[in-house]
């Protein structure tokens, strides 16, 4: 009896000992995963025993920014844009069109946010530009082509972390063009199936059909981009893939990285893959990785959509004048030609074909205003740098508006 006694306590006290070790390794495990490197990836990915490493992406310190409230509680896209540091004028010009959400209600549910690299040259001035609109994230990454991936992978973890409730998101970079206006009408018929919203839609016969082909869409698990197929594989060259990546003599299937969209629940498989995603792996072109390498990694797909998109050699307007459905228009930047103007320009034939004119435009951002007085009516905090902003993108678009700060808008 007393050997039984013996024995029943000390198996006791071994299961005791093994619950608590296994506790204390899960908690240590857990820690590690918020900030994962290299040598904590072996709790993840022992699938990857010899691998040299994975991609980790780390957020620069270089300002202070609240992340946590760049993107409002019922916002409903989150668009994030590839930038570069230096790319200061492409920044200012989408803020002042087509990524405007102060001057155009109906991108009030948008969040807009650029992803950039660091280069020394420009560290002050992408911290006042920071503090000021804030809506830039710089990564702890050199401004080079390859590490473009990193600003992808980026984005990605920043929006898990401080942008989970948002549904859907579109990838874009800063030489492109966007029709926001109707791809917030698309996102609110993703959430509602209804039309009613949108006059645009309901006028244009050929947008029509476009959402009846979305229709059947599964809205949880969307993504959706310019579909790209049957490219040979480049062994040689900028955009060359060695054997190791890839041995085949064609890609896999994959969108453009000049504008897809995808919900929230592929950006969390996506993210998750790309923890383990070993480096030697990794096909340097961030659109083939993002949506072809690592998506086959996450078992998700980048679908075709018959969405419109153009690569323009002599400005977008025309093409946004008469095709209905293009929503995608790539600058003369894009092949190398400078001419900024064009931002201007295809945003006003944007806001022509939307029937927005100046006094419509102007009853947006009067709805606006009438926003900001509700929040400063409950003490909600506002920022003085909005109040500047949308005075400055006043005055540079040469508006005869009354100055917010000289309306009876009280800030707490």
């Amino acid at each position: 009896m007393y050997y039984q006694i013996v024995l029943l306590s000390s198996i006791i006290f071994l299961l005791v000992f093994i619950h608590i070790y296994v506790t204390l390794y899960l908690l240590k495990t857990n820690d590690d995963v918020d900030d994962i490197t290299a040598s904590t990836n072996e709790y993840l990915c022992p699938q990857y025993p010899t691998s040299k490493g994975y991609i980790h992406v780390d957020f620069t310190d270089n300002f202070s920014l609240n992340y946590s409230k760049i993107c409002k509680s019922d916002d409903i896209l989150l668009i994030y844009i590839i930038s570069k540091a230096e790319h200061i004028e492409r920044r200012k010009r989408i803020r002042r069109t087509w990524a405007n959400k102060n001057r155009y209600g109906q991108l009030l549910q948008t969040c807009f946010i650029f992803f950039i690299g660091y280069q020394t040259n420009y560290s002050q001035s992408i911290r006042s530009e920071a503090q000021i609109y804030n809506d830039i994230i710089q990564l702890n990454i050199d401004e080079t082509y390859q590490n473009i991936i990193y600003k992808e992978i980026g984005a990605l973890k920043w929006s898990q972390i401080y942008a989970s409730h948002v549904p859907y998101l579109f990838k874009t970079d800063d030489d492109i063009i966007v029709d926001t206006l109707l791809l917030s009408d698309i996102v609110k018929y993703f959430l509602d199936s209804n039309i009613d919203h949108s006059d645009y839609i309901q006028r244009h016969e050929d947008v029509q059909n476009f959402i009846s082909e979305i229709t059947m869409d599964n809205r949880y698990n969307l993504f959706r981009g310019i579909y790209l197929n049957g490219y040979k594989t480049i062994r040689r060259g900028k955009f060359a893939l060695n054997n190791i990546a890839w041995n085949s003599d064609y890609l896999p299937a994959y969108c453009s990285g000049v504008g897809y969209i995808f919900s929230s629940f592929i950006r969390d498989r996506l993210y998750r893959a790309s923890l383990c995603y070993a480096m030697e792996n990794i096909p340097w072109m961030s659109d083939l990785f993002i949506s072809g390498f690592l998506a086959t990694a996450a078992a998700v797909h980048c679908s075709p959509w018959s969405i419109g998109y153009i690569q323009s050699r002599n400005g977008c307007s025309l093409s946004f004048q008469n095709q209905p459905r293009l929503l995608l228009c790539s600058t003369s930047m894009h092949i190398g030609r400078l001419y900024m103007d064009d931002y201007d320009e295809a945003w006003t034939a944007i806001l022509d074909r939307h029937l927005l004119t100046n006094e419509t435009i102007d009853e947006e951002r009067k709805k606006y205003i009438r926003l900001l007085k509700i929040q400063a009516q409950e003490k909600l905090p506002i920022e003085q740098s909005i109040i500047e902003q949308i005075e400055n993108d006043s005055i540079a678009q040469n508006e005869s508006i009354v100055p917010l700060s000289k309306m009876a808008v009280k800030l707490d």
